[in-house]
């Protein structure tokens, strides 16, 4: 599964992502979308395997707290809507 995960980050856009938080109320500065991609980009795999409370800890300050409330909430959701895929 970890090709298929990483082929799909491989081919995210910084538009997807954007588009993604519009559809879900979170509206990104640049610089939040920069983090954010950069992040996914480097650190796919600790965000999905491994402790994704460090990566929250690294976003605050980067990206506003109500954000960071509501992807945290989506993570979650997410990771157990397709836990039976990881």
């Amino acid at each position: 599964m970890r090709f298929f995960i990483k082929n799909y980050i491989d081919r995210l856009s910084k538009e997807d992502i954007s588009r993604f938080g519009l559809d879900n109320g979170i509206d990104l500065t640049i610089d939040e979308l920069d983090f954010i991609y950069g992040t996914l980009k480097d650190r796919w795999e600790e965000i999905i395997y491994g402790d994704f409370s460090s990566i929250l800890d690294s976003a605050s300050g980067r990206i506003d707290e109500g954000k960071i409330k509501k992807i945290e909430s989506l993570f979650y959701l997410y990771k157990e809507k397709y836990k039976d895929y990881l």
